[in-house]
């Protein structure tokens, strides 16, 4: 199903290359009825945290320690070196034929 492709594709890029032949779920199918849950928590320091569940299954983190809490900021930044535009909304703004040939 495509469903299942499009979540494979985007499983692997948020769990990075380090980690893609730790997590199972990339091997089998992807059930219809599937969960995909991140969490950000904050330790008693005042430190902020990611975590992200995949079928309730700990899911590793580009950037971060296989299947332990992640900094927020650690997160960011791998996800920052991995998306092609800064500006999302400016990337996909409709260009006009001139501008395509610049």
């Amino acid at each position: 199903m495509a469903g299942n492709q499009n979540l494979n594709f985007f499983l692997s890029s948020v769990i990075g290359k380090d980690h893609l032949y730790t997590f199972s779920h990339l091997i089998r199918p992807v059930v219809p009825s599937s969960t995909l849950f991140f969490e950000v928590v904050q330790d008693n320091a005042g430190d902020n945290y990611v975590e992200a569940y995949f079928n309730d299954e700990p899911l590793p983190l580009g950037g971060c320690q296989p299947l332990q809490p992640c900094k927020v900021e650690y997160f960011v930044n791998y996800l920052k070196s991995i998306i092609a535009f800064d500006d999302v909304s400016k990337a996909c703004q409709e260009k006009t034929s001139s501008e395509i040939l610049i």
